[in-house]
């Protein structure tokens, strides 16, 4: 979760282990923990997974508080599958810092 100047909302970025294939729109399954599972849609370019939508990241940003692994995946139209597993233990401790420099989403 990042923002590129002070006041801005954050946006969400995910680095993948291997090159997305094409870049464009991917709509990534994800859950957290054991929690239900939910999709949302996510800008791909190179190794990066993004959310810029204000409100979208947003309810990203709610859903994985409190939560110990982000797990993910998508399956695009030439059938190579994206999947990512994220430690997210300790974000809720250091989410208030983010607020001192970007504006709450």
């Amino acid at each position: 979760v990042k923002c590129d100047s002070p006041g801005t909302p954050p946006y969400v970025v995910v680095v993948t282990q291997k090159a997305i294939d094409e870049a464009g729109v991917r709509n990534i399954e994800f859950r957290v923990d054991k929690r239900d599972a939910k999709k949302v849609l996510m800008t791909s370019h190179q190794k990066y997974l993004m959310i810029f939508d204000r409100r979208k990241a947003r309810r990203f940003i709610e859903q994985v508080r409190g939560g110990k692994r982000l797990i993910g995946r998508s399956r695009p139209i030439n059938g190579k599958r994206i999947e990512f597993r994220i430690p997210i233990d300790g974000f809720d401790d250091v989410e208030h810092h983010l607020y001192r420099y970007c504006a709450r989403p």
